[in-house]
């Protein structure tokens, strides 16, 4: 059972790891929202994919361990095991490590969600503040625009919107 516990906690430890990193690029991530540089956010976004497919790994793996616990546990649990229960068996000293382990595991899950969260609602302020703008630009394009209320691109035009002329 000893040799179970180190591997199940070998496996929070490695997730805590990863979401650590995942938590980190989601921070840059947020700096990226706010410089509006997609190219970092993308990229940001494929390391955290590959990632994520090691936290699916270590899921496997955790819950392979938690079937094995069952069994040596002599149980046929319809779930598998919660980290509360194996922590139970394996009484306050070495259980207590695990449960730390999974506080803290979770406590870091709930600072990625809310990293997240942020993220998204920065993401959709720049989405609505970039419709907002084109659609003023829209409303209010004349001859003299070089852009008529169309849409399309005159062939004169004195002061083209879209272009810096002090540029």
């Amino acid at each position: 059972m000893k040799r179970i516990e180190q591997k199940l906690k070998e496996i929070l430890e490695a997730e805590i790891t990863v979401y650590e990193d995942i938590l980190f690029l989601e921070e840059e991530k947020g700096r990226a929202i706010l410089k509006k540089d997609g190219r970092l956010i993308t990229d940001l976004s494929v390391r955290q994919e590959s990632l994520i497919n090691e936290i699916d790994q270590l899921e496997g793996d955790r819950i392979a361990v938690t079937e094995e616990c069952g069994m040596n546990m002599a149980l046929q649990p319809s779930e598998p095991l919660t980290l509360k229960e194996i922590a139970r068996s394996l009484g306050d000293e070495r259980g207590g490590s695990l449960v730390e382990a999974g506080a803290n595991l979770k406590n870091l899950l709930v600072r990625i969600n809310e990293k997240q969260s942020a993220n998204a609602r920065m993401i959709n302020d720049n989405i609505d503040f970039f419709n907002l703008l084109i659609e003023d630009l829209k409303n209010h394009s004349t001859i003299k625009s070089g852009y008529n209320r169309d849409g399309s691109e005159n062939r004169k035009a004195v002061n083209p919107v879209l272009f810096n002329i002090r540029a």
